[in-house]
């Protein structure tokens, strides 16, 4: 998808508003986390139809590799 042109990863989501950035944070997969933040730039701010953000779900699986990574994203994404 990357390399055909894909340029808005935060938009493509399943019928309940999770995106790439859920998917990868419950499934502790943390290369995924780690391209979507360096490569695309990736939103992680967005909510689910829970009110969830990819840190959230993250935290409730107890991956502690993402939640290093998303948290200080979420804190700087607050601020701004």
């Amino acid at each position: 998808m990357f390399h055909a042109g894909l340029t808005n990863f935060n938009k493509f989501v399943n019928v309940e508003k999770r995106n790439a950035g859920h998917i990868a944070a419950c499934e502790n997969n943390v290369e995924i986390i780690k391209f979507l933040w360096r490569v695309v730039n990736f939103d992680f701010s967005e909510k689910d139809i829970d009110g969830r953000i990819p840190l959230d779900d993250a935290k409730f699986f107890k991956h502690d590799e993402i939640i290093k990574i998303l948290d200080p994203l979420s804190s700087s994404a607050a601020i701004s």
